[in-house]
C-alpha cells in the first residue's frame, strides 16, 4: 500500500526498478482492464514511474479504497 505518491492530484506509482517497457505493459493493461488511462513517466536515467492524472482518479479510487487501511487513505486523495 504504500509504494507510491499522491500529490495535488495526481499518483504516481513508484515502479523505478522496471524498465519503460514493462511500465508500459502495465499502463496498457490498467486501461484495458479499467478503463484508466497512465503513462511512463521518466524520473531519471532508465527510473520510470507509472504516471495517473487527476482525471484518472476517481476510478482508482472506486477499484481501491475497499482495500485499504484508513491510515493510507491519504496515498489516493480520500
Amino acid at each position: 500500500m504504500d509504494d507510491g505518491t499522491y500529490a495535488q492530484g495526481v499518483l504516481k506509482l513508484c515502479t523505478d526498478s522496471y524498465t519503460k517497457a514493462e511500465v508500459k505493459l502495465l499502463c496498457d493493461m490498467l486501461l484495458s482492464k479499467y478503463d484508466i488511462a497512465s503513462h511512463p513517466q521518466l524520473r531519471s536515467t532508465n527510473k520510470w514511474r507509472l504516471y495517473i492524472a487527476a482525471r484518472e482518479m476517481h476510478k482508482v479510487r472506486t477499484l481501491v479504497i475497499p482495500y485499504l487501511i484508513p491510515e493510507m487513505m491519504y496515498k489516493v486523495g480520500a
